[in-house]
């Protein structure tokens, strides 16, 4: 739930008094909401959580190492080198191929650890941020899970406590928070709960405490105005997932590269396969050649043979006979 609602031409919370914000809520700032009225708030507006993504799955993720242009063409390169093996067999083994694809396989391994000890990280600091919150409902105090907070909730904030929603604030005591994570600036921002005037920004909403920042100093009471996905940072988290993931230069231009690279490849090996092609057809007509040209000169010889014995009495016949054999 949000109450900014400035598009129907009534302020926001910042700019309204506590009372008017109280009101819009239908809350009371010391008794809060009671627990039948929280649960149904509960169940209409939602747990007070960003919206998670869809894990996707490991094998997903282990086989998006493998996209990059560079590393399919040294899994061509490889595939390539394994048929020319089986086809030459110059090798016990196709090292060549072998290399190219531990190379290729450490590369995604690497790739796989890094990015899962990332989401580690991120996941460890979504532990951290508000796991629970400091509340007043049905007249007392209590502290509850941070998901269960609803807007017009009463929340009671200490110094080093994370913010759980965003809230107006109804009374402080020298309250700063920081909320660098929000608007980037260095320092405390001191809060007070007076209305704010006109357009701000929410580094000048001196009366609102914003969800995932901390107080780091002082103390406050506050109503909740925004929860989930309607909060600033919800906003902003939305918008992250909603934008569309650009290429760098960088990747453009090692994109550009590997089509080069890839293409000046194809071309080699493809003159490669033709090269050792018209080897091996040229010595086998070399063999051919050389098979006739010995055959010719037996021939030749025979016949130098028989020319002698048709010479000597009693055997030209016979040697007539063996040389039509020869000639056919």
């Amino acid at each position: 739930m949000d109450i900014n609602v400035d598009q129907s031409g009534r302020a926001e919370p910042h700019q309204q008094t506590a009372d008017r914000v109280l009101s819009a809520l239908n809350t009371d700032a010391d008794v809060g909401l009671t627990s039948a009225e929280a649960r149904s708030r509960l169940d209409r507006f939602g747990r007070n959580e960003l919206t998670a993504e869809e894990p996707v799955p490991a094998w997903r993720k282990f086989v998006a190492q493998f996209a990059d242009v560079l590393v399919i063409l040294l899994l061509i390169a490889a595939l390539v080198s394994a048929v020319l093996w089986l086809y030459e067999r110059e090798s016990a083994l196709p090292y060549e191929a072998m290399a190219i694809s531990a190379i290729v396989l450490l590369n995604g391994v690497m790739g796989y650890i890094q990015q899962a000890r990332a989401e580690q990280a991120v996941a460890a600091l979504q532990q951290i941020s508000a796991a629970h919150a400091n509340v007043v409902r049905d007249g007392a105090p209590q502290s509850i899970a941070a998901a269960e907070i609803v807007p017009g909730d009463i929340v009671l904030i200490e110094e080093g406590d994370t913010v759980p929603a965003d809230a107006r604030l109804l009374q402080t005591v020298v309250l700063q928070t920081a909320e660098a994570a929000l608007t980037g600036e260095s320092l405390p921002t001191s809060k007070n709960s007076a209305p704010v005037a006109g357009e701000a920004g929410l580094g000048d909403r001196r009366n609102m405490v914003f969800s995932g920042t901390s107080a780091t100093y002082g103390r406050g009471r506050a109503v909740v105005t925004a929860t989930g996905m309607q909060t600033a940072m919800g906003r902003i988290a939305g918008m992250l997932k909603a934008a569309q993931q650009e290429t760098t230069p960088l990747q453009k231009e090692l994109d550009r590269v590997g089509k080069l690279l890839g293409l000046i490849v194809v071309v080699i090996q493809e003159g490669h396969v033709r090269y050792n092609r018209r080897e091996k057809t040229g010595g086998q007509q070399s063999q051919v050649s050389l098979s006739a040209l010995r055959w010719e000169n037996a021939r030749k010889e025979s016949s130098c043979g028989l020319d002698r014995i048709h010479s000597s009495d009693g055997a030209g016949n016979h040697a007539d006979e063996i040389r039509t054999k020869l000639a056919a």
